[in-house]
């Protein structure tokens, strides 16, 4: 039996390895004033094409480390702490995505055929709800998409 046609892999910092560290966003936050801004990011993969949902497992081992990174496939990701938004970053059409390019030729290495994958960066932030247009500012480039 197979899946839905579109799957997705979240990526995230094992939570007893994220470290106290301030991250460039959350000091850009604290820059503008914002002095407990917090800020967590994760990889998204898409995969359009049906899978196998053993198969869905052998891309999530593909695409994390076990030891530091936590996978999550079609779920979202659950935190421990309360979140105000988040921004997801995409890539614009006919920009290069070389992660998802490198990742569709390791599909090939585990059999999977015909599937098409994407990546993101989701960024959760904590902090004045306010600063949704400052976020897209200091997250966007010319290669990626707005998206709110």
């Amino acid at each position: 039996m197979t899946e839905a046609k579109i799957s997705t892999i979240e990526v995230a910092q094992k939570p007893e390895i994220t470290s106290d560290t301030v991250s460039a966003l959350e000091q850009s936050l604290r820059g503008i004033g914002i002095k407990d801004a917090r800020a967590f990011s994760t990889s998204i993969f898409t995969i359009a094409g049906e899978l196998d949902p053993a198969k869905l497992g052998d891309i999530g081992d593909l695409v994390h480390h076990s030891v530091t990174q936590d996978v999550f496939t079609n779920t979202p990701l659950e935190t421990e702490n309360d979140w105000d938004f988040t921004i997801r970053v995409d890539f614009k059409p006919g920009v290069t995505d070389n992660a998802a390019r490198v990742l569709a030729r390791d599909l090939k290495l585990i059999n999977v055929e015909g599937c098409v994958p994407f990546t993101s960066k989701v960024h959760y932030i904590k902090g004045d709800a306010q600063l949704t247009g400052y976020c897209f500012g200091s997250l966007r480039s010319t290669l990626l998409a707005r998206q709110a």
